[in-house]
């Protein structure tokens, strides 16, 4: 006869209990999205992540299998598992930034330090709870079955509450702390459940001690997560952990900008953004209905309504961009009664919606974050193209900056599979690529030129990418200087290469690898240079010979600027290793490529002046202000080189025009009243000094000019 079944004890049924969450799906769920804030998601995130917990997980079967198979006490290792597991990763997320950057590149060593010891742990209280709850080999078949199949759904539970309730409505820090409190209580009740009645009352001050340790790691760590990392040393305004994404507001320079995973999308401050909206909506004779995909901070999608629309889509996969935007920027383009928010995956949009538009602006230009290639394949330009109407136009960033020579041609061989009649402009270091659905662009030039000499328009383009007045975007001239290549030199320099598809991902396999390096744009540059059009090819214009040598002279500008970025890339934290020589020769090589480019005059400048170099130094500030006047920056330069050569009187002049524009500057005042009483005129200067005290009440060197006058020590004052 088959033996009866025996009833379970006390220790099998709690152990089946806790298999439930063995493979800690909960915490398993807050180490993911914890670690979205030290990795990146490329293509490689999930290879490497699961490595390192199947590897921890084979650890931890082998340490049960050696060395707790034969233990007497299962129930103390048990529960002293559970208990470390939450405390281990309670106190490794509570980890500083500091620690976390300090892996600099490593991603896999951040990867071991965050989950290798919590799958090891996982990995070893799962044979031992299987043990724990076999009491008649006769029956280990069905325990072990019954343990596995409770283990995993349990898995799928607890990481159904976690995606779906504890993340989105608790939050990163609140998740974190549930969770690991659960498995700290479970490891408690393991103890003292389990544990022989004469040794209870032990047990259970070991659990309130694990429990004091739980509480004490939480309290006194500093780390709030995900503000702390988010943060990184910028002033963080506000913080919203989406459903797909953590989005951030900083302010950097008085300005606010906003983040999404770390990864910069826009801000207050006017940039090349705006071309993405401008661009196509210029060149397209009468763009009625205008599909965007990508809001940033709202720059690009605000331009298209200053235009005749009659219907605006903005698509975003993330909707608190949406919250984000309507609280820190400009959002009352957003309750235009043309405007349609739409929390889409841009691609699903393309690939299903039977809307047709005029003008696709694709605003997902840095092709290295985490699914923005497919935006790049043939298969997506397709879709996008039978959402185009006859003659419509897509238009889409080109980051150059993150692409070799091959790919580079392979993204625009790519392009021009679905869009044959393609044009590429430049737009700083992300060029525009523009297709049209048709047999070419039809520019109605009179429309151009008015839109670009008067108006909303006119005035929203009153900017330049790296110049001054001169160099202005509302100024003809300067707009048709951005066109850098026709169909035909695109071919030609897209030449064989191959194409990118859904199917082979080419592309995302080479963004995991990307190194952007200073100068890196150069050989880009140069493979334009060799394919560059005359504008006149593409439009129904007419040039001088003069405009066309000026337009012509811009363009080499506007290239060499590309590769100024390059040069600029990195430059502040050069700066602040104090290493001025190879600030200036980086410099050195910008300005050869862009000389009037104004950042790098004034970069070159602040250098020299650091070095004590002031008459070299006065020389770049004043080609700063020649290209434009009004650059504060480098009017304040100009008066520091000055000072430093004893010409105070030019040192007061300048100052002078600065406090014009900036009246409450306190350095400035400071500034101004030292020069001053260089020459000897205390009175005025004293004022200064009391001025700028009053508007930095904790401003010392100004509390020490008023000491130093006051007493009648007029001494040496130094810059």
């Amino acid at each position: 006869m088959p033996k009866a079944r025996p009833v379970p004890n006390m220790a099998s049924r709690l152990g089946r209990c806790f298999s439930s969450r063995l493979r800690c799906p909960g915490c398993r769920g807050s180490l993911d999205a914890h670690l979205s804030l030290l990795v990146h998601n490329w293509v490689y995130t999930y290879t490497m992540t699961l490595f390192v917990v199947l590897f921890g997980i084979v650890l931890g079967s082998l340490l049960a299998a050696r060395l707790l198979h034969a233990t007497a006490n299962r129930p103390l290792v048990f529960g002293s598992l559970q208990m470390l597991t939450g405390l281990w990763i309670l106190s490794v997320m509570l980890l500083p930034p500091r620690v976390w950057h300090s892996f600099g590149e490593n991603e896999l060593g951040a990867c071991f330090l965050l989950l290798l010891p919590a799958a090891i742990f996982s990995g070893a209280s799962f044979p031992l709870a299987v043990r724990m709850v076999v009491d008649d080999p006769a029956f280990i078949g069905r325990s072990v079955g019954r343990m596995t199949a409770i283990n995993t759904l349990g898995g799928i539970v607890g990481s159904l509450a976690v995606g779906f309730f504890t993340l989105p409505r608790l939050g990163l820090q609140l998740s974190l702390l549930g969770l690991t409190g659960f498995s700290v209580t479970a490891g408690a009740v393991a103890w003292i459940v389990l544990s022989p009645q004469s040794e209870r009352i032990r047990y259970l001050g070991a659990s309130l001690a694990g429990v004091v340790v739980w509480l004490a790691i939480y309290t006194l760590a500093p780390t709030r997560i995900p503000d702390d990392f988010l943060a990184r040393r910028q002033e963080l305004v506000d913080i919203r952990e989406g459903v797909m994404s953590n989005v951030a507001v900083l302010r950097r320079r008085e300005m606010l900008e906003m983040e999404i995973d770390r990864m910069w999308q826009g801000g207050e401050e006017k940039h090349h953004q705006v071309m993405a909206a401008h661009l196509p909506m210029l060149l397209h004779p009468d763009p009625r209905n205008v599909l965007v995909v990508g809001v940033g901070a709202g720059q690009t999608p605000s331009r298209f309504l200053l235009y005749d629309v009659d219907r605006l889509d903005c698509v975003d996969i993330e909707p608190a961009v949406f919250e984000m935007i309507r609280k820190h920027f400009d959002s009352k383009w957003m309750d235009d009664p043309r405007v349609r928010l739409l929390h889409e995956d841009g691609r699903n949009v393309l690939a299903h919606s039977g809307q047709q538009y005029d003008v696709i602006s694709l605003e997902v230009g840095q092709v290295h974050r985490p699914g923005v290639t497919a935006f790049y394949t043939a298969d997506f330009y397709r879709r996008a193209r039978r959402r185009l109407r006859p003659q419509g136009v897509l238009s889409q960033f080109l980051p150059i900056a993150y692409f070799t020579p091959e790919e580079f041609q392979s993204v625009v061989a790519t392009f021009l599979d679905a869009f044959p009649q393609s044009y590429l402009w430049y737009n700083t270091g992300e060029l525009l690529l523009v297709g049209v659905a048709g047999d070419g662009l039809d520019v109605d030039v009179p429309r151009m030129r008015r839109l670009l000499s008067e108006g909303a328009i006119h005035d929203d383009l009153n900017f330049s990418y790296w110049g001054g007045e001169k160099e202005r975007l509302n100024r003809m001239p300067v707009f048709l200087a951005n066109f850098l290549c026709d169909p035909e030199g695109l071919a030609e320099l897209a030449g064989d290469a191959p194409l990118d598809r859904d199917d082979v991902p080419r592309l995302e396999y080479s963004m995991s690898r990307v190194e952007v390096t200073p100068g890196g744009e150069e050989p880009i540059v140069e493979l334009l240079n060799a394919h560059l059009a005359s504008v006149e090819s593409i439009m129904p214009i007419s040039l001088t010979k003069q405009e066309r040598l000026g337009v012509d002279h811009l363009r080499d500008n506007n290239l060499g600027d590309t590769i100024v970025e390059g040069y600029m890339r990195g430059i502040v934290a050069l700066l602040a290793t104090g290493n001025r020589a190879a600030v200036v020769e980086r410099m050195t090589r910008s300005l050869a490529a862009n000389p009037r480019c104004v950042r790098a005059n004034r970069v070159m400048a602040l250098a020299l002046l650091e070095m004590k170099r002031p008459a070299e130094s006065r020389r770049y500030f004043e080609n700063a202000l020649d290209v434009a006047p009004d650059d504060l920056m480098s009017r304040r330069g100009l008066a520091q080189a000055a000072f430093q050569l004893g010409r105070y009187d030019e040192a007061v002049d300048h100052y002078r025009v600065v406090l014009k524009t900036q009246p409450d500057d306190a350095d400035v005042h400071n500034k101004l009243g030292e020069a001053l009483a260089q020459k000897g005129e205390t009175v005025e200067a004293l004022e200064h000094f009391r001025r700028a005290l009053k508007l930095r009440p904790d401003f010392q060197a100004a509390g020490q000019n008023i000491l130093r006058l006051e007493s009648g020590r007029r001494g040496r004052w130094l810059n």
